[in-house]
């Protein structure tokens, strides 16, 4: 088993990613599709002040054992991929489909969203191509920042049009090729907020049917904002076997021991001092991410290892 380490970056003042895109898809099936909008993390004036933390060992979950796939007309580039055992899929689209416990979700819907139109005054790393688009409906966690969702983009559709996206995708492909053994700044995601990633925890590699990635806890902010459980998620970025599909799964998930909302007011931060807080932001991290790590997998809400049930049971092969 292979493990690695998660490292925070050194005390430099986080840079915020001014990027707010989802991924693609290529050509437009069934009927006419509709834009929805990727919430935005909430801030504060306060600057988030990252610095090292203690180094966490985190696990690569085992893939079990079972026969490999059928061939299929994109032939996969390792002979000796396994995909992980799960049950059959409730949910499919076109090629796409998943398993989703009946208490996670109690019915889903898809859509094919277009492109973002160019020459609109958009910064062109903020444009997203079309993309297939999933969201849970009856998840565990209602009011959360975040819906229950899953984005597939084909690769291809960033290619002549969003220079970036291609740059994050280059960046999980080598990721994944060989996972470091410390993650020092953000895992490469999907889609960008305009905002950083303060917190990486419970990371670990995950194959799906057709493909392999990385899950872990995060939450984004512009500020130093308390880890909570309305903004909190977890997510998979991963990408499928031939290169062709990169895939974003983003689901709220909270905990206890979390408050339930971010701060109203200057009392409500820990200690009663936003200022103080925010100086002290880099060890509250640490702390909050080595919490989180030692936590069990069942004491998130939903279970997280339901969750990763439903990232293994993905086929992304649409049609």
């Amino acid at each position: 088993m292979r493990t690695f380490l998660n490292r925070r970056q050194g005390t430099s003042v986080l840079i915020i990613t001014l990027l707010a895109f989802t991924l693609a898809c290529n050509t437009p099936i069934g009927a006419a599709p509709t834009a929805t909008e990727t919430p935005m993390p909430s801030s504060t004036p306060t600057e988030v002040l990252p610095s090292a933390t203690p180094t966490i060992t985190l696990t690569v979950e085992p893939t079990a054992t079972t026969a490999p796939e059928e061939p299929t007309s994109t032939p996969e580039p390792t002979s000796t991929f396994v995909p992980p055992v799960v049950p059959a899929p409730n949910a499919e689209y076109e090629g796409i489909s998943f398993y989703r416990d009946n208490k996670l979700a109690a019915t889903w819907s898809v859509e094919i969203i277009p492109a973002d139109i160019p020459d609109t005054g958009v910064p062109e790393a903020w444009l997203v191509p079309s993309h297939y688009y999933f969201v849970l409906d009856g998840y565990p966690l209602a009011s959360t920042l975040y819906k229950p969702q899953i984005y597939v983009f084909p690769v291809r559709n960033f290619e002549d049009y969003n220079t970036a996206g291609m740059e994050i995708i280059a960046q999980m492909q080598a990721f994944l090729k060989e996972p470091p053994t410390s993650v020092s700044g953000e895992i490469p995601f999907f889609p960008i907020f305009n905002a950083a990633q303060t917190m990486q925890t419970q990371i670990a590699l995950l194959n799906f049917q057709n493909g392999s990635g990385v899950r872990f806890l995060t939450q984004y902010a512009q500020a130093a904002i308390p880890i909570n459980s309305h903004e909190m998620f977890y997510t998979f970025q991963g990408i499928t076997n031939d290169g062709q599909y990169y895939v974003s799964v983003i689901m709220p998930a909270a905990h206890a021991s979390l408050p339930a909302n971010p701060p109203a007011n200057a009392s409500e931060y820990p200690g009663g001092d936003p200022d103080a807080f925010a100086n002290n932001f880099s060890n509250y991290i640490d702390d909050i991410e080595l919490q989180l790590n030692n936590a069990s997998l069942s004491s998130f809400t939903p279970d997280l290892e339901m969750l990763d049930v439903l990232v293994q049971s993905l086929t992304i092969r649409p049609q």
